[in-house]
């Protein structure tokens, strides 16, 4: 990869080289400059140089910061003109935030760049999401403009949004097409001439029922893409990276920018391709893509399927995992050993901090440990093991992972509370410092690897997703008819564990009746991956020696519930050959989500089955059946009975190929998860 252009100067912060609080420190360049001004000096440079790749077209550097230009121009002048009273009481604009609802585009990425012209914000608005929680953002995070389009409007509900409203497809338009303002631009800075690097505000799970924004500014994704650049500076030149994490997820921003500012290709994976793996094995091989970043649920459905299909991307030269302990099967190592040249990096950081350690395996895949440490901090990032008050624990013990330095965010937009409680001044080595308490429970091992050891509190990771339990049951007990809820996270399940809800029903109210009542109730206001596989109605909730609800025996439980024996499987009138694969569907279902009740004409979705499942289901079709199915097929087809129709010819697929949108795609495959669970 071409070298890359140093950004911003980091000064480097120092502290005490105690096993428990690690810093790397790195010694500033003297030209460093800003993340927009490191893409647009490549533009400069090779103006043809490809920047973009995007269903099947390809942008170059010179049509991408055309393209970012001209929506930061539009940009600049709704930000100005939203705020005259501001600016005529003396009150600056600058930065400004932006919302930014589009589906996976060029556009998308040249809004990205757009925001980083002025400095500015973004909240990230996933497509995907229901309308209430999108609502919910637009509220919260007060956007002085909603970037969208009049398409992605329709199908998110946002077409009749509050405040001011800029359509994609309108940019552009007339006279300002591919210039920028510049008294437009310093307005919407304050008067400001120089541009900072802009942030973002993202949402995690809240454990009060309401997820919260992260107001992460640019000083500390600076700091973290010019680690990022180092890391990866013997990329191939132009190399390509594939960018696979939705923009609500903090990594997209590592990944897009990463490659952009080392004058890499972006290659961005359309929906089909993140659901199946094997799609995607097929658009690395077909993009030449060298770097992937995947949290560790997508690296396992990836190294199974390339195992199934026999085909392991040469192209790859690096992984960078991150979102959940990575665990070294037999699989992965497998993968690593028939990529000699790829390399495998375990990251770690919260939403808070972004990354802020890293950990490389070494070459040789049979040295592995089965759970590898997260690493050392990066560039001007303090770790911290500390105890409850605030002190080092000794050498070797297991305390909370506490961060401070660079990577730190401001705090939570407009959640004084929470963010007094997450991020406290504390003194450490006769330092005053600023931490931020993870919650996460860790050790630093002889070498100086800090090891992951677990969380401290109800929070868990699902499909590479932060989840606050606490969140779902305020959801929950918000539902007419429920008395009190428990959400439970069971590890037993496989594919990364399952969420469960145990309910008390208020008197006079029925049961069966309430399950399906319930589970839209929730699809209404949650993503799919924070939507419980099973919904449970007791009586009463088990209780510890303390009086404390016991979860561990509500998880319990719940397996003993499930029926031990098989249901047997009805006979059909259909052909021989789709009555087998109809029984080897439903067995592979049954084994996959242990329900040994599900049957032919159940809906999967109904009984367990969630999208990350999905894949494992694709392998071994594949692998016992020589069939190739689709994820979106598997979606469509949710029973067993109409997916064996359809792949023995019986049904055509209508699900992809209209020629749709992506954020229709998605959506669809969305709701149909919610609806089914």
């Amino acid at each position: 990869m071409t070298k890359p252009i140093p950004l911003e100067p980091l000064a480097v912060d120092r502290t005490s080289d105690l096993p428990g609080n690690q810093s790397v420190d790195i010694a500033p360049a003297a030209n460093q400059i800003t993340l927009y001004s490191a893409i647009s000096r490549i533009g400069e440079r090779d103006p043809d140089r490809p920047a973009v790749r995007w269903n099947g077209d390809v942008y170059t550097y010179a049509a991408l910061l055309r393209r970012a230009q001209t929506i930061a121009h539009a940009l600049a002048g709704e930000i100005a003109r939203g705020t005259e009273g501001d600016l005529a009481g003396g009150r600056p604009v600058f930065p400004g935030v932006v919302g930014l609802c589009l589906e996976r585009s060029f556009d998308l990425v040249a809004g990205l760049v757009a925001c980083q012209i002025l400095g500015c914000s973004y909240v990230p608005m996933d497509t995907e999401y229901p309308l209430q929680r999108l609502t919910h953002m637009l509220r919260t995070s007060r956007p002085d403009v909603l970037v969208t389009s009049r398409r992605t409007a329709a199908a998110c509900g946002l077409d009749t949004a509050p405040g001011r409203v800029l359509y994609a497809e309108d940019i552009g338009e007339g006279e300002s097409e591919g210039r920028t303002s510049n008294s437009a631009l310093k307005r919407a800075r304050g008067g400001h001439d120089a541009t900072p690097v802009g942030g973002y505000q993202i949402y995690t799970s809240g454990s009060t029922g309401l997820p919260k924004a992260v107001n992460m500014k640019g000083r500390a994704l600076a700091n973290l893409i010019a680690w990022q650049l180092e890391l990866s500076g013997g990329l191939p030149e132009n190399a390509a990276t594939g960018q696979f994490a939705p923009i609500s997820f903090d990594v997209s921003f590592q990944e897009i920018f990463s490659t952009l500012c080392a004058g890499g290709l972006l290659v961005l994976f359309s929906p089909e391709q993140r659901r199946d793996p094997f799609l995607l094995i097929e658009e690395i091989e077909r993009s030449d893509i060298s770097r992937l970043f995947l949290p560790f649920v997508a690296l396992k459905q990836l190294v199974q399927s390339a195992a199934a299909a026999g085909t392991f991307p040469s192209s790859l030269r690096e992984i960078h995992t991150a979102g959940e302990q990575l665990v070294v099967s037999e699989p992965v190592r497998a993968f690593f050993r028939a990529l000699p040249k790829c390399r495998l990096f375990n990251q770690y950081g919260p939403s808070e901090t972004h990354v802020v350690a890293c950990y490389a395996l070494g070459e040789d895949p049979d040295s592995w440990q089965r759970l590898p440490p997260v690493g050392k901090a990066i560039h001007n990032v303090g770790l911290h093991v500390l105890k409850g008050d605030n002190t080092p624990v000794e050498p070797g013990e297991i305390g909370e992972l506490c961060i401070s330095g660079r990577a730190l965010a401001a705090g939570y937009v407009r959640n004084d509370k929470a963010t007094e409680e997450k991020f406290r001044f504390v003194c450490l080595d006769g330092q005053f410092l600023r931490i931020y308490r993870s919650g996460d429970l860790a050790r630093v091992d002889e070498q100086g690897q800090v090891e992951f050891h677990g969380r401290a509190d109800q929070q868990v990771k699902i499909d590479g997703y932060r989840v606050e339990l606490g969140e779902i049951e305020s959801v929950l007990s918000d539902h007419a008819a429920v008395e009190k809820a428990v959400v439970v996270h069971d590890r037993d399940e496989g594919a990364g564990g399952a969420l469960a809800a145990f309910i008390i029903v208020k008197t006079g109210r029925k049961k069966p009746a309430l399950s399906g009542d319930i589970a839209s109730f929730l699809a209404a206001q949650l993503p799919g991956y924070m939507i419980p596989s099973a919904i449970r109605f007791v009586d009463e909730f088990p209780r510890t020696a303390s009086g404390k609800i016991d979860r561990k025996a509500l998880a319990q439980k719940g397996r003993e519930g499930k029926p031990i024996t098989s249901t047997p499987l009805k006979t059909t009138n259909q052909p021989g050959e789709r009555i087998d694969l109809c029984d080897f569907l439903v067995q592979t279902w049954r084994d996959i989500t242990g329900r040994e009740d599900l049957d032919r004409e159940d809906n999967v979705f109904d009984h367990g089955a969630r999208s990350v499942m999905v894949p494992e289901f694709q392998r071994r079709l594949l692998e016992q059946r020589g069939r190739r199915v689709s994820a979106a097929s598997v979606f469509e087809y949710p029973s067993c009975a109409k997916l064996a129709l359809y792949l023995s010819g019986g049904q055509p697929s209508t699900f992809l190929g209209q020629g749709g949108s992506n954020v229709g795609l998605a959506r669809k495959a969305a709701s149909l998860l919610r609806r089914s669970r």
